[in-house]
């Protein structure tokens, strides 16, 4: 179950949040209540042709490193909402704003026990937000 979450925003309010305007209509984006690595996902970024943002699907997984041990602590970075427009807007050769990789606080997040079926990526509902 390692590196698990889950997506319940529609693509407009996504698409609010991120300021990206309005998105075709057939673009489809259904909750997502099992996310887990090599699924595709949503991801906000900056469009190399025109500089504006964009929201693509792509392949969301973490990048296997031979060092990481059986058990491990990761954390994904969590921005604040003040810091969307620092992190996506940066030119091409501008270094990322690393200060921002910092953990995000413990009291501002939810650790709750999810349905243990949620190990396997097909059991998709709302039911793996409560345990079984």
């Amino acid at each position: 179950m390692c590196g698990r979450y889950y997506r319940r925003a529609d693509k407009q309010r996504i698409a609010e949040a991120f300021r990206l305007g309005q998105l075709p209509a057939d673009f489809v984006l259904p909750p997502d209540f099992n996310v887990a690595p090599t699924t595709m996902q949503p991801v906000i970024r900056q469009s190399r042709d025109t500089g504006a943002r964009e929201l693509v699907m792509m392949r969301w997984g973490l990048v296997p490193n031979e060092l990481t041990a059986e058990v491990h602590n990761r954390m994904p970075v969590i921005l604040h909402d003040r810091d969307y427009d620092r992190w996506l807007d940066r030119g091409e050769r501008e270094r990322p704003p690393v200060d921002l990789l910092r953990p995000y606080e413990a009291d501002a997040m939810l650790a709750t026990a999810c349905n243990p079926t949620v190990g396997n990526p097909r059991n998709n509902g709302p039911e793996m937000l409560n345990s079984a």
